[in-house]
């Protein structure tokens, strides 16, 4: 008789131990970083032109971060810059713990741009980046870079 429950302990294990790997490793993980920065995070955004100096990458192109509240989605803060690149600093004490969305717009351009989108700590060094690019006809083209959640000073960014 023990050698019943023993052999049938056996075998529920390995069966729970089956299953629960197998339903694990279904799905992909999706790649997420955090920064846990007591004053914030820094999103800096840079453009390039092929080619290019930096100088030439501004005139030649006008690109914006946006950051929307994803429940409901509802613009909290964006840049307007023409002659430099664009950042914006997300204070811990100036949004609320949530769910942000950062996309980044094309404002115009006559050329293809390359652009990339940088989270950091404002106190800590722990970079997040999207790295991607314009065509020439995309003015007007909004991009889905970052999704940001927001619980106090720990800031989980997902691409």
């Amino acid at each position: 008789m023990k050698k019943f429950f023993k052999v049938t302990l056996a075998l529920v294990v390995l069966v729970s131990s089956v299953s629960m790997f197998s339903s694990c490793s279904d799905s992909d993980p999706v790649p997420s970083d955090v920064i846990t920065d007591e004053d914030g995070i820094r999103l800096s955004l840079h453009w390039s032109i092929t080619g290019g100096t930096e100088s030439q990458a501004l005139s030649a192109a006008d690109l914006d971060i946006e950051i929307y509240e994803t429940d409901p989605e509802n613009k909290v803060d964006y840049t307007i810059s023409t002659s430099s690149f664009d950042a914006i600093n997300m204070y811990t004490d100036d949004y609320d713990d949530g769910t942000y969305l950062v996309k980044v717009y094309l404002w115009e351009t006559d050329v293809d741009v390359n652009y990339v989108l940088t989270a950091n700590g404002i106190s800590v060094s722990a970079p997040v980046t999207f790295t991607s690019n314009f065509d020439s006809e995309d003015d007007g083209r909004k991009v889905e870079t970052f999704t940001i959640k927001k619980a106090g000073s720990k800031y989980t960014i997902t691409q």
